[in-house]
């Protein structure tokens, strides 16, 4: 166990909100400026098994447990690490006082608040970002979880509320929406531009933000697709940016063993985002909290869908072709709708198709770069981290 603990930073006037968040790593761009704004209005105080590269300064406390020899808390509770959880808020308690909010996730770790002795009286806040968190383990326990502490439960979007609820094949009463987190949306829009039309004696700059991972097969999709193009005497340039992870090896082979390796340009993963680099390209293709980022820099930016990947008996990868949902903001609406193509409107284009008709300007980019920069300035409430913690704390839902 490493504690830090920043007596100067305690205030009696200040009421003790504990953040629990199993990887509290850079993974999550919007983390910096959630401790920020709780650090501003709250005496902070976090628990995690995998530390942040950030400075603990702003936090009164930061407990990081060891995940293999103490408490991992991104597995369920039993006896032993649920007393040993309940002695360490049981140490704070004694030196800072009661806690009033203890916000929590991934999913696995709520049974450690709604279960602990120590935080009986303390508001409790299971914030849902990730929505699989549901069905991996068993769909059973997900759906028992939620009519248990149905209260507690605060989701990102109306979209990810029903994906969950259709997964799950129920209806919650309490629909708490409180916000996707969104780090400097508001800077990301002032700077957002409206695109000029695409010109042929141009090369197309496309951006692909995104952390390698094997959920993020549609990199190895949109990168075939732009090769089929390469192939037919198109002019594109391709940015791939983002953290090195369980898909770069596959996808650097791809890379070097085609045409692409004269037109891709990999970089490491931005913090911070250097936006004026960003908005050189013309297209993205993104999902999640990536895609809200570039829309807001006016960039048109085809939203990708998740994949659970596939493995064969020789636990090798299966590559599936990943589809996308057209443009977000324009074709697709992931604040509102399911980010799946099992609900509702299951149309689904491909990459080639879209940036073929962008190419040829049978697609307006100006006009698309327009409509994207209205979809975040009509849901700008909805994407600042201020607002979410506004929300949780004040038992408000959008």
């Amino acid at each position: 166990m490493n504690k830090i603990i920043n007596l100067n930073n305690f205030d009696n006037n200040k009421q003790n909100f504990l953040l629990i968040i199993y990887d509290a790593s850079h993974r999550y761009g919007w983390f910096y400026e959630l401790i920020e704004e709780l650090a501003q209005n709250f005496n902070l105080h976090l628990f995690t098994n995998i530390s942040s590269t950030f400075s603990y300064d702003q936090v009164v406390s930061c407990i990081t447990f060891d995940k293999d020899n103490e408490l991992n808390l991104n597995a369920y509770p039993n006896d032993a690490s649920l007393s040993f959880f309940d002695d360490a808020i049981n140490d704070l308690f004694k030196q800072f006082g009661i806690f009033d909010f203890v916000l929590d996730f991934p999913l696995r770790t709520i049974f450690y608040t709604e279960l602990s002795q120590m935080l009986k009286e303390t508001k409790k806040v299971h914030y849902i970002l990730y929505e699989p968190n549901f069905w991996i383990d068993s769909t059973l326990l997900g759906y028992l979880s939620l009519r248990l502490f149905e209260d507690n439960f605060y989701f990102a979007s109306k979209g990810s509320l029903k994906w969950i609820e259709k997964e799950l094949n129920m209806s919650l009463v309490k629909k708490n929406i409180v916000g996707i987190p969104v780090p400097q949306i508001d800077l990301f829009l002032a700077k957002g531009e409206i695109k000029s039309n695409h010109s042929q004696n141009e090369p197309l700059k496309i951006i692909i933000p995104s952390r390698i991972e094997v959920t993020k097969m549609y990199i190895i999709s949109s990168l075939l697709d732009i090769l089929k193009l390469i192939q037919e005497g198109f002019n594109i340039e391709v940015t791939v940016i983002g953290k090195d992870g369980g898909l770069s090896r596959t996808i650097q082979n791809i890379i070097n063993k085609s045409e692409l390796k004269a037109v891709v340009t990999k970089v490491p993963e931005q913090n911070p985002i250097d936006i004026d680099f960003w908005k050189e390209h013309d297209v993205a293709i993104a999902m999640g909290t990536s895609a809200l980022i570039t829309v807001a820099m006016g960039i048109p930016t085809i939203y990708s869908l998740p994949n659970v990947p596939k493995i064969n008996n020789n636990k090798e990868i299966i590559y599936e072709y990943v589809h996308n949902k057209g443009f977000l903001g324009i074709n697709f609406d992931s604040i509102n709708e399911p980010p799946s193509i099992k609900y509702e409107d299951k149309k689904t284009y491909t990459y080639y198709a879209l940036l073929k008709s962008i190419l040829t300007n049978e697609l307006d980019l100006s006009l698309l770069s327009n409509q994207s920069l209205e979809y975040i300035q009509k849901n700008i409430d909805l994407l600042r981290i201020k607002n979410i913690i506004h929300r949780i704390t004040n038992n408000e839902s959008y």
